[in-house]
């Protein structure tokens, strides 16, 4: 069933791209930029947590 539905001929060729193939390539994409989108986001937040405990520690040596 899926490889009926035909999204388009690609441009200078005779290959059609079927939604089967689309997934096929589309799928492992989405994977790779949600994987880089959330390890930006785990190294930016750990950062923020070593600051947070760098303020912390300073904190305590004015104290002592």
């Amino acid at each position: 069933m899926m490889q009926l539905i035909v999204l388009g001929q690609i441009p200078g060729t005779h290959f059609q791209l079927t939604f089967a193939w689309f997934q096929v390539l589309m799928v492992p994409v989405i994977f790779l930029v949600a994987y880089k989108v959330r390890k930006v986001h785990t190294s930016k937040n750990a950062g923020d947590v070593q600051r947070h405990y760098d303020v912390i520690s300073l904190r305590s040596l004015d104290q002592a």
